[in-house]
Order: C-alpha cells, then sequence, then structure tokens
C-alpha cells in the first residue's frame, strides 16, 4: 500500500502476507490504522495494491472524531468510498443506527435508518426514522417515509422530504430538558419544503406537563 506514501499501521494477534494476491490478512484483535482512520476487527483483509479493506466481526472504524460500528464493512483507504452492514454511527451529539450505509465524499445513503441526540441510545425516547435517506453533499438531501416518533407514537410523518442543501446545510435540531413549569420537554424544528412556492421551517414542541403544539 503506498496511500500517497503515508505510513500504515497493521497489528494483530495472526498476521500473513500473501505476495501474488497482494493481500495482508490479520485475525484476532486486527487493528489497521493510516492518518486519522482507525480500523479495529475481529478479521481484517487489506490489498496493498488497489488498497480496498475488509473487515469482519465487531468492526468498529474511526475517521477523526466519528465513530462507525458494524459487523460487516468494505473500505477503500484512495477514494475514501465504504460500506458498513448493521451500522452505528456516532457524530458529535448525534447517533445514527441503520441496516446498512455507504458512504463516499459525494454521495451516501443508509437504508432503514434511526437518529437521536437521547442520551438513552439503545432505546430512545425520541428519534427521527426513514426508509431511506440519499445525500449527494452540498447538493440535496431526500429522505423517504420520515417518521418523527415519540416513544411508540408518531408525532410527525411524511412520504417523502427533499432538502436543497446548496444554500445551507439542512437537518434536524432537537433541544430536550426538564424544568419546573414543563416538566420534561422535548423540541423540534426542522426546514420544510412543501413545493416550489411553500417552503419554511416546522416546529413541533411537547411538554409533559402542558401537552404538545405544532407550528410552520
Amino acid at each position: 500500500m503506498d496511500s500517497q506514501k503515508a505510513p500504515i499501521e497493521v497489528y494483530g494477534d495472526y498476521l500473513e502476507y500473501r505476495t501474488k494476491a497482494n493481500q495482508v490478512v490479520t485475525k484476532g484483535r486486527a487493528y489497521i490504522k493510516y492518518r486519522d482512520m482507525h480500523i479495529a476487527a475481529d478479521n481484517i483483509q487489506s490489498n496493498t495494491k488497489n488498497e480496498d479493506i475488509f473487515a469482519q466481526g465487531n468492526v468498529n472504524f474511526w475517521k477523526g472524531y466519528d465513530q462507525t460500528t458494524g459487523d460487516l464493512m468494505v473500505y477503500n483507504m484512495k477514494n475514501g468510498k465504504g460500506w458498513v452492514r448493521n451500522a452505528t454511527i456516532k457524530r458529535n451529539r448525534n447517533y445514527f443506527a441503520a441496516r446498512d450505509v455507504y458512504l463516499s465524499p459525494k454521495y451516501s445513503l443508509a437504508r432503514d435508518i434511526m437518529q437521536t441526540t437521547c442520551e438513552n441510545a439503545s432505546s430512545p425516547h425520541y428519534r427521527i426514522m426513514a426508509r431511506e435517506v440519499e445525500i449527494y453533499p452540498g447538493h440535496r438531501m431526500t429522505m423517504k417515509d420520515l417518521r418523527l416518533k415519540w416513544k411508540s407514537a408518531t408525532l410527525y410523518r411524511k412520504v417523502a422530504d427533499e432538502s436543497n442543501l446548496e444554500e445551507k446545510e439542512k437537518f434536524f435540531h432537537t433541544r430536550q430538558g426538564v424544568s419546573q413549569i414543563d416538566g420534561f420537554y422535548f423540541k423540534f424544528n426542522t426546514n420544510l419544503d412543501l413545493g416550489p412556492r411553500v417552503t419554511g421551517i416546522f416546529n413541533y414542541d411537547y411538554f409533559e406537563r402542558r401537552g404538545y403544539g405544532f407550528g410552520f
């Protein structure tokens, strides 16, 4: 692997180099590090020529400060394209879970995705769900079967939502807490595009002691 001549570190309980196949195989606490990228898994196989990496079992992938886990991952160190099965992603305070995720610098696709900022990410009180999320960074984002969930209740639903990312980055904003007046509260807002002439911000507020309200 040259990866623009940057050093690459490879570790594992078992390490094998297959010269004819241009492969490095590491098993048992396998680990690869390249610049700000770290991959740990039960087994990792990498191709020294095309720089493909195949990781299987308890995959833990770090890119900068973003962490992605899954049970199977394919990633190319040269072009930054990858695919993860049964993925979870931690980015800042956001937690994402998806059946599978395809990532690249110019295009991303996630299926059966859930997003939350709840501290109990494994069983969140509130979450945003979609059957599919397709993103062209800096251009547009499309979400299919969009749902805002509070526990088992569906508070908001839309068949498809398309956002223009050229003007400004759009995603969901949530805020939650506890106060003496409201008890537990949860606030949600997002840009909403209903057509070429109807755009705005959709707000939904839930208060334990005062009920809920929404506006556009």
